[in-house]
């Protein structure tokens, strides 16, 4: 929903609100990754969340954040790190750690639905995830008007945000 209503509010300003928004929830936007674990659990990973349509975040300036992005990388490759990207409110997902062959860890997820929800929560953190003399401000911690602001903001200072042809 956030990364609809950037695209539509932030980034489209003069198109017509009731056109159809370019991300969709279908095969076009999202790879999937199986796997069944040994004891016969079929087991899921979601990519590309976004990524098409809202280009990655300049790190400069963000403070301490989580080292998984420091990193660059898109996702984070602990259990620690993967739950620290939700509320304290939400449930906490089951999450099996499986090896690939590059060496490094993938989380996986015991349904689609999950794996969805939890790439779309591991975006909003690569994106909006600040560090202050507090602590980390998760996105979570940000009101919906403050998360489209940051984008929107981004937008305006980065040229190279412009990416999406409305």
């Amino acid at each position: 929903m956030i990364c609809e209503t950037y695209i539509k509010e932030a980034l489209c300003n003069d198109i017509d609100r009731t056109a159809f928004s370019p991300l969709t929830f279908d095969s076009k936007n999202w790879l999937l990754r199986t796997c069944t674990s040994d004891d016969g659990t079929k087991l899921y990973q979601a990519f590309c969340f976004c990524t098409t349509y809202v280009p990655d975040p300049n790190l400069v300036g963000r403070g301490e954040i989580p080292q998984w992005i420091t990193n660059q990388q898109k996702r984070p490759s602990s259990l620690e790190d993967a739950l620290a990207c939700l509320s304290p409110q939400v449930p906490k997902p089951a999450v099996t750690v499986i090896p690939l062959n590059s060496g490094n860890p993938a989380l996986m997820f015991e349904s689609i639905e999950v794996a969805v929800h939890m790439e779309a929560a591991f975006w909003l953190e690569w994106q909006l995830c600040i560090g202050d003399n507090s602590g980390i401000r998760h996105w979570y911690q940000f009101s919906l008007p403050e998360m489209l602001d940051a984008l929107a903001n981004r937008n305006d200072s980065e040229s190279e945000f412009n990416i999406l042809h409305c």
